[in-house]
Order: C-alpha cells, then sequence, then structure tokens
C-alpha cells in the first residue's frame, strides 16, 4: 500500500482561497481480492470522499495494483 499527494491550490486574483490535493492510494495483491477492496471503498464511502478506481496486472511483479485516485 502506498499514498501519493499532489497539491493543486484554487486561485483567484492571485489569492488562494482553497488548497486541493489528488491522493493516490495504491491496493497491492498478488491476486484479486475484493473483500479488501470493497474494504478500502467503505472506509473512502464512510469519509464522504468522492474516489475513482482503476486497476491493472504488473506482469513484471506478478501482482494487481488496484488504484484509488481522490481530490481532498
Amino acid at each position: 500500500k502506498s499514498l501519493r499527494k499532489i497539491c493543486q491550490p484554487l486561485l483567484a486574483i492571485s489569492v488562494v482561497y482553497a488548497e486541493f490535493q489528488n491522493l493516490n492510494i495504491e491496493l497491492y495483491t498478488d491476486e484479486k481480492n475484493p473483500e479488501l477492496e470493497e474494504k478500502v471503498q467503505a472506509v473512502l464511502t464512510r469519509h464522504e470522499l468522492f474516489w475513482q478506481k482503476s486497476e491493472v496486472w504488473i506482469e513484471t511483479e506478478k501482482m494487481y495494483e488496484v488504484l484509488y485516485q481522490l481530490t481532498v
């Protein structure tokens, strides 16, 4: 599991009114784990976070990566 943040400020007339950060939550497993994915999604939803999910099989690592992307 890992987290990555990218900062994106909201500017108006050279004044920062709000700062948004892109947050990536990466879940790595050697086989599909729908139960674990549902737990992650339940936590995000419980905290009223909007997320987008994607997944990829990483052949060289023989692992699945499930990526949850959020703006907080």
